[in-house]
């Protein structure tokens, strides 16, 4: 098949993934993201997308850009330093508008946001 059904399959694969129960996908951004601690029975659904993934890399096959955001990318090359507001403008723009505009406020104390839960201590 000189590579044309596979690599159909690979498209289609990761073109479905946002709408997959295991990975979210925003409506105005790019790419799925795996649903962070997800209720899985177990982790074989991610396994599968990981080995479909390293698959292509080892076959250098084409993966669509668009599957993933780029802070994916960024993490699979060891880069997540460089991961910023932008990569979160791709991902959710709508999120991002947010975040913004809480910034250029002076005083947010009116929001009413309590942060004593964040990290996860009780």
């Amino acid at each position: 098949d000189a590579g044309g059904l596979t690599t159909d399959f690979f498209k289609q694969f990761f073109a479905q993934l946002g709408k997959s129960k295991f990975f979210i996908k925003e409506e105005e951004g790019i790419g799925a993201l795996p649903v962070p601690d997800a209720e899985l029975s177990s982790a074989a659904p991610l396994r599968v997308v990981g080995f479909l993934l390293g698959s292509c890399i080892a076959e250098r096959r084409m993966i669509p850009v668009e599957s993933f955001p780029p802070s994916f990318w960024k993490y699979l090359l060891n880069m997540e330093r460089s991961i910023d507001l932008r990569d979160l403008e791709v991902y959710d723009p709508a999120m991002t508008r947010g975040l913004r505009a809480i910034a250029m406020e002076a005083d947010v104390s009116d929001f009413c946001m309590d942060f004593s839960q964040v990290g996860g201590s009780s």
